[in-house]
C-alpha cells in the first residue's frame, strides 16, 4: 500500500497530462511530433501535481518555488520520452507490416 497523498498527486498530474496530450493530438496532431506532445504532457503532469500540492498545503507559493525547475526537467524528460516513442512506433510499424 502506498501513501494516499502520492495517489492524489499522481492522479492529478496524470489526468491533466492525458487531457492536454489528447487535446493537442486531436487539434494539432499533424503539426506536433510525438516529442512535442510528450513534452507538453510532462509539463502538464507537473502542473497537475503542483495544483494538487497547492490545494493540500493551501498555498500558491509552491508554484513560484518548483515550477521553473520542473518545467526545465519536463523539457528534457518529455523530449526523451517522445523520441523513444517515435522510434518505438516506427519499429512497431515495420514489425506489424512484415506479418
Amino acid at each position: 500500500a502506498g501513501n494516499p497523498w502520492a495517489l492524489i498527486y499522481s492522479l492529478s498530474g496524470g489526468i491533466l497530462s492525458l487531457i492536454v496530450m489528447s487535446m493537442m493530438q486531436f487539434k494539432f496532431g499533424k503539426h506536433l511530433s510525438l516529442a512535442g506532445i510528450s513534452t507538453l504532457g510532462a509539463a502538464f503532469h507537473n502542473i497537475g501535481q503542483l495544483i494538487a500540492a497547492s490545494v493540500v498545503f493551501g498555498t500558491i507559493g509552491i508554484f513560484y518555488t518548483y515550477l521553473p525547475v520542473l518545467m526545465l526537467f519536463s523539457l528534457f524528460t518529455g523530449t526523451f520520452t517522445g523520441i523513444a516513442a517515435h522510434f518505438t512506433v516506427r519499429n512497431l510499424k515495420k514489425i506489424i507490416g512484415s506479418l
